[in-house]
């Protein structure tokens, strides 16, 4: 499961053996796995802040019961309810010995992929689910019927999936129904994306914004693209999103300089990012940069790393997924690097 989740440790709070079982299946363009899984014992599995998950792993207990502590809570999980254990916090979950799960486990770099695509723009902040998933709420309710329907009818109906463009669609239509149905730090955003009464002159001219945020743009230029009167440009673009024209730049200019941050390579500067993004006064940049996101440009820059790829082997060229099957018993009392 290290292999599937990363780093991570398991304890058995029982003697004898743990029943393990994972039966599941990795889709095969971004990587997700379905599955079930049970351990067949009572067990505690500990992820540290500072050695991340690679991905987001999310359980709907089937039968028996799991509790998540994280930043101080406690959410208990059965079948009224799962939850999502994320990269970024120091978390512990106990799983009863009666416990058998639907899991589903998305890759941080698919999970990425995926909403940036919907936001139509670099994500500068990292993805952060609530770490509760409430079945009562319908959309949630509806996306694990999804991701079980997808898995029990996997390999019934592979022979369809394997035709060209089809997996890889289910495999987005998965990550993008969770990320519009479990609230997260961007689904306030999200939602105002999907909205159908948003008016298509706003849609293009922010668009054109995010796309040539780079650019030295002047209002003139999105004027022309949105091919209204630069009045109403301004209070359709404020009542929409909440900035005028140029503040939409600025905006998506600094969150395009902070993912540049991120992710930069060894040896790159602030002042290289800045200029890139379009920030020729750098003092005035880093300013505004720590308004927004509460640290420098600099210490943002200390905090690059680029995820870690799932370490388990999958054909990327197959139009089938892989199987996974895993049983065993292990040795209780020590920590593993499964779970």
């Amino acid at each position: 499961m290290a292999g599937i989740c990363g780093p991570h440790h398991l304890e058995s709070r029982r003697s004898g053996s743990l029943g393990f079982v994972h039966d599941a299946v990795r889709l095969p363009t971004l990587g997700t796995v379905l599955g079930q899984i049970r351990y067949g014992s009572d067990v505690t599995i500990g992820i540290d802040r500072d050695v991340q998950l690679d991905g987001y792993s999310l359980s709907l207990p089937l039968e028996g019961s799991q509790i998540l502590r994280s930043r101080g809570e406690k959410h208990r999980s059965d079948a009224g309810g799962g939850v999502v254990v994320s990269p970024f916090a120091d978390q512990e979950l106990d799983i009863s010995a009666d416990c058998r799960k639907l899991q589903v486990v998305i890759r941080r770099p698919a999970a990425q992929e995926v909403l940036e695509k919907l936001l139509e723009r670099p994500a500068a902040e990292p993805l952060a689910f609530d770490p509760r998933m409430d079945m009562r709420r319908g959309e949630v309710a509806a996306w694990w019927r999804m991701a079980a329907h997808l898995f029990d009818d996997w390999h019934a109906t592979k022979q369809l999936y394997r035709q060209p463009g089809i997996a890889p669609g289910l495999e987005f239509l998965l990550i993008k129904g969770l990320l519009l149905a479990q609230p997260n730090n961007y689904s306030r955003e999200l939602a105002d994306g999907q909205d159908p009464d948003c008016p298509e002159y706003v849609r293009r001219a922010c668009r054109f914004i995010r796309d040539n945020a780079r650019r030295d743009l002047r209002l003139e230029d999105i004027e022309a693209i949105a091919r209204v009167s630069r009045q109403r440009l301004y209070e359709s673009l404020r009542s929409w999103t909440g900035f005028t024209p140029m503040a939409y730049l600025k905006r998506c200019r600094l969150e395009g300089a902070r993912a540049a941050l991120l992710a930069a390579l060894p040896g790159a500067s602030v002042s290289t990012v800045a200029l890139d993004w379009g920030f020729n006064h750098f003092g005035r940049f880093a300013r505004e940069y720590r308004t927004r996101y509460g640290e420098a440009p600099s210490e943002t820059l200390c905090k690059r790393g680029t995820p870690r790829p799932c370490p388990v082997s999958r054909d990327d060229g197959a139009a089938s997924p892989t199987a996974i099957r895993r049983t065993g018993a292990c040795t209780p009392g020590r920590s593993a690097r499964d779970g």
